[in-house]
């Protein structure tokens, strides 16, 4: 016989796995036992390999229509249990001290894993989603030139459009002036940049290959994250017409029905 140790909060979904794959293995909890948030059936279907690692909990900081909807809908179409803990962008709760220690940065996402890893960075969440899920699909074989076409655009998103939202979103920080930058700055800062936000989405528009889906050999990780970067910085009016193949993919993944219920909860 061994023991296992788990922090407060495991329950009767921990219990009922490790008695089924590990005979003779005892749970021991520290502290006051409530039962693990369970994987919805209708939202989630089950990875084909993940073993005890998809079993249990990570642990997702973030907020509703931010950078975290890419990791939620990630760990929908995985399976993964999941909790979510909100950081209101709003109030700037991303600012404050009890999540600067857990994201320097004071960004979202935070995503904790199960072993007690935490990871920052999109691109870096779904490469180690796509490592420890791969019947998920979210990547193609290593070492093939879908994978590679995959990683090209997954990283040009990260670091070509990514960053161009926080810009729009808080000019300010990008002036000398701060927080005393006049609004007029502030303005017209915002129109330059979705000048260089729609023309970056231009060139990814023109590199999608399949249909729905980005690649041609179907559905990856590069569709989550397009679908979801694609909706910020206020361009709503001008997508249908010039990007119609990201729009296609939104369509699609939406329309996933585990991926269904998280979309419309973070964009409707």
């Amino acid at each position: 016989m061994f023991w296992m140790f788990c922090e407060s909060g495991a329950g009767t979904t921990l219990d009922t796995y490790i008695a089924s794959r590990l005979p003779g293995c005892k749970l021991f909890c520290l502290g006051p036992r409530r039962p693990l948030r369970q994987a919805n059936p209708a939202d989630h279907r089950k990875s084909g390999g993940g073993g005890m690692i998809a079993a249990m909990t990570y642990i997702l900081y973030g907020d509703k229509g931010s950078g975290s909807a890419t990791t939620e809908l990630a760990l929908a179409i995985a399976g993964a249990h999941v909790t979510l803990r909100d950081v209101p962008l709003e109030r700037n709760a991303q600012r404050e001290a009890g999540y600067s220690s857990v994201n320097a940065q004071q960004k979202l996402p935070t995503l904790v894993t199960p072993d007690g890893e935490t990871l920052t960075e999109t691109a870096a969440i779904l490469i180690t989603l796509a490592e420890r899920f791969p019947a998920a699909g979210f990547l193609p074989p290593p070492a093939s030139a879908e994978r590679a076409r995959a990683l090209r655009w997954l990283l040009f998103i990260a670091t070509e459009i990514y960053p161009v939202v926080e810009m729009i979103d808080y000019p300010e920080r990008f002036q000398p002036e701060g927080d005393a930058t006049s609004d007029v700055r502030r303005e017209a800062m915002r129109a330059h940049l979705r000048g260089i936000w729609k023309r970056r989405w231009l060139i990814v528009e023109q590199a999608v290959r399949g249909e729905p889906w980005f690649l041609a050999t179907g559905f990856s990780a590069v569709d989550i994250y397009a679908a979801v970067v694609s909706r910020w910085a206020q361009t709503g009016d001008w997508r249908p017409a010039a990007i119609p193949r990201i729009e296609a993919i939104v369509a699609a993944l939406a329309a996933r029905p585990d991926c269904g219920p998280v979309w419309r909860r973070h964009f409707g």
